[in-house]
């Protein structure tokens, strides 16, 4: 029997689902010990004092909330998109590890103790923009973190598919919906609804557009699905953006008071987001200033009596000045909104029926204002000049803008993976184009398009790349005479920011490097690219020597296979 897992490693919070094979529903919730928590803060505390210094999630989100010594690990999800090598993406790497093999896995395992199952299908998501291999990184470490957690049995079969966010987003929002979905007419054959998700998560915002459709037998189908933001757009709009905004106004705020905050010792950022979720948007909700941070407010009274009692009751932050100091980040999120939307070949704004907006992020009010019409500003707003896209549809019948925030909208996506497969056929395309270069010694290919944007996944590619007669270059350091890559890059535009590469040598031998062979070099390369993004690459290097007939007994054509493979510690790629 299998277990299937959905597994949401969020930049703030994680989450995971799971649900036997052929049952219909994923009642079961993942929390911290035994209850009906359902959101696991993705934390690390690394206490002063203690035999156990390190604490997980909720431990390590109270050892913060208590003013404990210690240092505070976050948001090192988002450090995978530091340069690979780096010490920012390594620690990140070594983190992500931790969290999952030490806290995740183990909870999960004892959840499911009393369940009788030999085979774990492990479902984990990762943001659209990440890059192909990053999406694979993300896989490996998973499946390495759960086969070194404390296992109940040692046959457990692990089995782990990567998966976009908004697309698990998409099964789930599909599947709790699917009655309400058939009410209001959406799913009749015969019958397409151009569908815009958005989910806002903490480290990225990603958008899904779709067409949604049912035939004759009950299957549905989510067709001409492409995912958003490309890997080379700039903007990542997530919610930490905000939380950063509003720790640098309250800092900047006490600081014209003459009051000095230390934000990473007395107003963190987890505690930013606390306010920003609880003080700030329930209150918004409700048409109210937000009340001062309750924990802020007890440090600056004790330490700075009058001063800071001064400064707490003349602090104001309402819905208006909310909007200023956040502006940048809304600007960011619609001008994805609007890419999104632009480049979507299958349908217009005002072709959109149906908007589902999910994740932590999703709950501000401000959100629906960017496809309703009421905008932020003139973000958004109907008739506004400056705005390149219109939700006409959205803005006339605003019950086609739907939430999922039942019971809380960070399960989306971890619920979603569970229900991948069940009554629904997913068609995918590439969010991306697809260019490939070819470079041995000192030549180099022209970067050659693959695969156009928007294409059908799972898609696969054979090439033939010619470089001619290339003379030996040898390096001591390396020992090899023919050097160079296989460059994988994809985005808008062939950017040398995007891409994959996989490092090519060979040593021709003693034989050769004496009579100094010139050889003719080609690669013949096979690239598939599969319905998750993730693109594989494998082939031969063929190296003709250019002798005379005599020395062909010597010295043959090589032939040497090459795949992507594992990673190297630098995070290149090796053959």
């Amino acid at each position: 029997m299998k277990l299937i897992v959905g597994l949401d490693l969020g930049t703030s919070t994680t989450v995971a689902y799971y649900r036997m094979e052929g049952s219909e529903e994923a009642p079961h919730a993942l929390g911290d010990g035994r209850t009906s928590t359902i959101i696991i803060p993705t934390l690390l505390f690394r206490r002063e004092g203690t035999l156990q210094p390190t604490e997980y999630g909720v431990k390590a989100e109270e050892s913060v909330k208590l003013h404990r010594k210690g240092t505070l690990i976050q948001n090192f999800k988002m450090d995978l998109l530091k340069p690979a090598g780096s010490e920012e993406r390594q620690a990140a790497e070594a983190h992500i590890k931790e969290f999952l093999s030490r806290h995740i896995f183990r909870l999960l395992w004892d959840q499911t103790l009393s369940l009788n199952f030999d085979t774990v299908l492990l479902y984990v998501s990762y943001p659209a923009k990440w890059t192909p291999g990053m999406s694979e990184f993300m896989e490996e470490i998973v499946k390495e973190a759960a086969q070194e957690s404390d296992k109940p049995r040692r046959d457990i079969r692990i089995e782990v598919k990567g998966v976009t966010e908004p697309e698990a987003a998409t099964y789930n929002f599909v599947v709790n919906r699917k009655k309400q979905l058939a009410e209001y007419g959406f799913l009749q054959p015969g019958k397409k609804t151009n569908v815009f998700m958005l989910d806002m998560g903490a480290g990225t915002s990603d958008i899904v557009i779709f067409q949604l459709s049912i035939d004759i037998d009950g299957v549905i189908h989510i067709d001409n699905a492409i995912p958003y933001p490309r890997v080379d757009n700039p903007y990542l709009c997530g919610g930490s953006e905000i939380d950063r905004m509003l720790q640098g106004y309250i800092t900047d705020y006490f600081a014209s008071k003459g009051i000095d905050i230390l934000p990473k010792e007395n107003f963190r950022l987890v505690e930013v987001k606390d306010y920003k979720e609880i003080g700030i948007s329930e209150q918004f909700n409700k048409s109210l200033e937000a009340e001062f941070p309750a924990n802020l407010r007890l440090f600056v009274t004790r330490c700075f009596p009058q001063r800071g009692l001064e400064a707490v009751e003349s602090f104001r932050l309402d819905k208006t000045l909310f909007e200023q100091i956040t502006h940048e980040h809304w600007e960011k999120l619609y001008a994805l909104i609007e890419a999104a939307m632009l480049n979507y070949p299958y349908a217009s704004a005002e072709d959109i029926d149906l908007l589902c907006l999910t994740g932590g992020h999703s709950q501000w009010y401000l959100v629906e204002n960017l496809f309703n019409g009421r905008g932020i500003g003139t973000l958004g707003r109907a008739g506004e000049a400056n705005n390149h896209v219109c939700f006409s549809k959205l803005i006339r019948e605003n019950w086609r803008i739907s939430s999922i925030k039942e019971p809380c909208p960070q399960i989306s996506v971890a619920q979603g993976m569970c229900h991948i497969g069940n009554h629904i056929t997913f068609n995918h395309r590439s969010a991306n184009n697809v260019w490939i270069q070819f470079a041995i010694n000192d030549k180099e290919s022209a970067r050659e398009k693959v695969m156009d944007f928007s294409q059908e996944l799972p898609y696969e590619a054979n090439l033939e790349m010619k470089l001619g007669t290339i003379s030996q270059q040898y390096a001591k350091e390396t020992n090899d005479d023919y050097r160079g890559y296989i460059k994988v890059y994809t985005g808008t535009t062939p950017d040398e920011d995007n891409f994959e590469i996989i490092p090519l040598s060979f040593t021709t031998g003693f034989l050769a490097a004496i009579l100094n062979v010139k050889y003719d070099v080609r690669a013949q390369i096979k690239l598939t690219i599969e319905d998750n993004n993730i693109i594989r690459v494998n082939g031969h290097l063929i190296l003709t020597p250019q002798i005379s007939h005599f020395w062909e007994r010597f010295i043959n054509t090589k032939d040497i296979a090459f795949e992507k493979s594992n990673r190297t510690d630098t995070g290149e790629q090796t053959i």
